[in-house]
């Protein structure tokens, strides 16, 4: 038979319970969750869009696994990987933008972010970032399919020549402007100090 006094203590426990912290996880728990860190090159044969990316410690490495990729097993002798690397007329950079990426999860995004080419989300040309390649969330805009929406974000002052253009195009007529604008780009994300000192750029030009 419990006492008042057991009983008592035995709520008081159930009460406090709830607020008692979880138990941590052990600390080799969180590790195994981590992705291990890489150190990403990209190699392939100089000025074609043919290069791929490789995880390695070293250039040595990084070298012997791009000439693997490419059939070439086999070292001449006395010949270094430097050496065979010329000799097939590949190229290998050190790619930094890249590391902590795994391989299998990059895309054409993170190519132009690190600084080199690849193929534009909306017209699959190739492109590079010396040539206007941007990057807006995970989708890469070459230049021929920048839109005003894109410059707005990227270099407004081209947005607002972009803009003027349209406007004087239009006879400065707004609606007619705005009609033409509203296939590429929802107008109301336009400030409308922009659209107002645009319009009266163009107005000024005529």
């Amino acid at each position: 038979m419990f006492s008042r006094r057991t009983f008592l203590r035995g709520v008081s426990i159930l009460a406090v319970a709830p607020a008692l912290p979880k138990a941590i996880a052990p600390a080799s728990a969180a590790v195994a969750q981590v992705q291990p860190a890489t150190t990403m090159w990209v190699g392939g044969h100089y000025g074609e869009y043919d290069w791929s990316p490789i995880n390695a410690n070293t250039r040595e490495e990084a070298i012997r696994e791009l000439l693997n990729s490419w059939g070439y097993y086999d070292l001449e002798e006395g010949e270094t990987p430097e050496d065979a690397l010329k000799s097939n007329s590949l190229t290998l950079e050190r790619a930094s933008g890249m590391d902590g990426l795994q391989v299998e999860e990059i895309g054409n995004h993170h190519w132009i972010s690190a600084g080199f080419g690849s193929h534009c989300s909306r017209c699959d040309t190739e492109c590079s970032p010396e040539e206007g390649a941007i990057v807006i969330g995970t989708e890469v805009i070459c230049e021929d399919c920048k839109e005003i929406r894109d410059l707005l974000i990227d270099d407004p002052e081209r947005a607002e020549e972009r803009l003027v253009e349209v406007f004087m195009m239009n006879d400065c007529d707004e609606a007619a402007a705005r009609e033409v604008l509203i296939r590429d780009v929802d107008v109301d994300i336009i400030p409308s100090d922009m659209w107002a000192k645009c319009l009266a750029e163009a107005r000024a030009e005529q």
